[in-house]
């Protein structure tokens, strides 16, 4: 039928006035999406009648025509692609059309409407002529010849009103990661920043909303940086003219999206720079400008940058905003705490730095919260502080925190485990480490009896490597008490022998869970060495030394048996063949004395041998006089003497 009409047209002009119908028009664009041949046809014609303008001007109003086009263009006819592509070209003259067709996804005419691209200034190598400029559009535009006809290319920039609304349309359109990169790709990024920089009010606006739009993708951030962008975001930010004030929240979001990039740590004095903006800053730009630092800090070389944070005050500045009713304010000021405080320094007493007060509402904030992420903010931030500081634990223990985190601990196991309840187990663990260090026994007979034990066993079975680590840790410090607590029973006063449930073989004594906190009696052994036995090795040093607890001048030989019924030392030795070198000198260690027993020589010396001689010849050298020893028990070094 198209072919037809298509015939009829060549011999009659009325008729080409009769498809000059909306209604005609719409029949044939809608044969643009069904049979190839006939989408085909129907384009060929569509293309032949936009020569009236009246019609050309008609065809871009009907719904749904520059979606059918461009994806006929995009598609695998090369005949409907080509026609299609010139058609889209004819249309391009119409602003509106322009819009439509980069909201498909075909933006090369957005490029030369509003600002010069790349593909727009690309060098001319075929014969060129000048044409005159439109008449409805400030354009150059350069004739390009090309094999099998001519094409039309703008490449004069356009008017600022073009700019403005060509701007405004990539700020409303839904940009997929694809149609971002494309208009990234072909220069889309740079003019923008050039016409927020140095265009009036309105172009600063439509500028700051189309760069916010594509700063949702990685590639264009860095476009964003490297055209300069940050400094007179920042300008705009500290700006107090009246008339800006309406820039300041999208320049705000825009550099949030911008510090998620490490390129802004190449960038000197950002950070002091938004710090100080924070106290000045309505609500919506402060989220920003926090979101902004927590992206910054969060960087793996940043550490510099958070050391110099906290030397210049960061935290007197952000604690107040933990008692912000804006609880999203609240929780971002709570991230950028908890990533500051990573690096407190043990000798320096933190107490001076947060105060009783704030430690207050930290706990408060654990206790009440709804928010799991508020929750694990707060207590990650008490993790960080240095356990050797007896102020703070005396603190936190008067309001009962863990109380709260043992119940909080149990709610959180609960179920599946994603990503942020794992972080939230991780900084439970890790303040329990303050509540069970070795040299407070007073605080360690608390914890026990508040259950801690128990949970941190199950976080040995159902947290992260990191949780597990923390874990180990807070058993390992809790087992070195263990043989003081023991209590020898004297056989001499008693009729009958000592009770088997409260007899350990390995501390000799009487061992109570809760009293002498003892990882036999708790059944700490097996989990822990099922750790060493996982696929992760970030807990191998903690493991090893709570199980090295075991291993004391006065238990060594006990302590061996236990961890070789848990199948401890073929973990052991498989630490040995993947572990790193600290986790190899541990293990190498509780081997040597492990090997004394003749008994476990012989069910396990030939399976470690292979692993130790190997390790010896490729390993680090100042693991082979420890090896050595080892060797000896199994009777091997001196037919191996030339490996040392």
């Amino acid at each position: 039928m198209m072919q037809w009409l298509h015939g009829l047209l060549m011999l009659s002009f009325s008729l080409q006035e009769r498809m000059a119908g909306i209604e005609a028009l719409s029949t044939i664009v809608r044969s643009l999406s069904r049979y190839v041949e006939e989408g085909r046809e129907a384009v060929e014609l569509l293309l032949d009648l936009s020569v009236v303008p009246k019609i050309r001007q008609r065809i871009g109003r009907i719904q749904g025509c520059m979606v059918m086009l461009v994806t006929l263009r995009n598609g695998d006819d090369p005949i409907a692609s080509q026609d299609s592509g010139k058609l889209l070209s004819v249309l391009s003259g119409n602003a509106h059309n322009v819009l439509l067709m980069a909201e498909a996804g075909y933006f090369v005419p957005l490029y030369g409407m509003g600002v010069p691209s790349r593909r727009c200034l690309r060098p001319s190598v075929k014969n060129t002529v000048k044409k005159k400029p439109s008449h409805h559009l400030a354009f150059t535009y350069r004739i390009e010849i090309v094999e099998g006809g001519w094409r039309r290319i703008r490449t004069r920039r356009g008017s600022e009103m073009n700019k403005i609304l060509m701007a405004n349309a990539i700020l409303r359109m839904k940009l997929t990661d694809q149609m971002k990169s494309t208009l990234g790709e072909e220069g889309c990024v740079e003019p923008l920043v050039k016409m927020f920089t140095m265009g009036n009010l309105e172009s600063k606006l439509s500028a700051l909303g189309a760069l916010r739009n594509l700063s949702g993708l990685k590639e264009n951030i860095h476009r964003l940086i490297k055209s300069g962008a940050v400094e007179p975001l920042l300008q705009l930010l500290f700006s107090v003219t009246s008339v800006l004030v309406t820039l300041r929240e999208p320049a705000s979001a825009i550099l949030a999206s911008i510090a998620q990039s490490d390129l802004i740590l190449m960038k000197k004095g950002v950070v002091p720079q938004i710090l100080s903006l924070l106290n000045h800053s309505s609500p919506a730009i402060q989220i920003h400008l926090l979101q902004a630092l927590n992206s910054i800090v969060s960087h793996p070389n940043a550490k510099r940058i958070r050391t110099k944070m906290k030397e210049n005050g960061a935290m007197q500045l952000l604690l107040p905003f933990l008692t912000e009713d804006n609880p999203e304010i609240r929780i971002a000021a709570l991230d950028l705490l908890f990533h500051i405080s990573e690096d407190f320094d043990p000798a320096i007493e933190c107490f001076e730095q947060l105060g009783e007060a704030y430690l207050n509402i930290l706990v408060n904030i654990v206790s009440t919260s709804n928010t799991e992420s508020e929750k694990s903010a707060a207590v990650g931030i008490l993790s960080n502080l240095p356990v050797n500081d007896k102020r703070v634990t005396e603190i936190l223990a008067r309001e009962n925190l863990l109380s709260v985190l043992i119940s909080l601990l149990e709610v959180t196991i609960v179920g599946s485990l994603g990503t942020a309840k794992m972080l939230l187990l991780e900084s439970i663990a890790g303040v329990m480490i303050r509540f069970t260090v070795p040299w407070d026994k007073k605080m360690q007979r608390i914890s026990a009896s508040h259950g801690i034990i128990s949970c941190l066993l199950k976080l040995l079975s159902c947290g992260s490597a990191v949780a597990k680590s923390k874990a180990a840790i807070s058993l390992g410090q809790l087992s070195q008490n263990t043989i003081a607590l023991s209590k020898v029973k004297s056989t001499r006063w008693l009729c009958v022998p000592p009770s088997s449930e409260t007899f350990c073989e390995v501390h000799k004594g009487t061992c109570i869970v809760k009293s002498t906190f003892c990882l036999v009696k708790s059944g700490a052994i097996p989990p822990l060495v099922q750790v060493l036995e996982g696929k992760e090795r970030e807990a191998d040093e903690a493991v090893l030394d709570a199980l090295s607890t075991l291993l004391h001048d006065e238990t060594w030989e006990s302590g061996s048996n236990a961890i070789e019924k848990a199948s401890g030392v073929q973990a052991l030795v498989r630490v040995l063949d993947i572990g790193n070198l600290k986790a190899q000198e541990k293990a190498i260690w509780m081997l040597e004395r492990i090997f004394r027993l003749e008994a476990h020589t012989e069910q396990h010396g030939e399976a470690a041998q292979v692993v130790l001689i190997d390790l010896a010849q490729k390993g680090s050298p100042i693991l082979k006089p420890k090896i050595a020893k080892i060797l000896a028990h199994l009777q091997l070094l001196q037919t191996q003497s030339s490996y040392f």
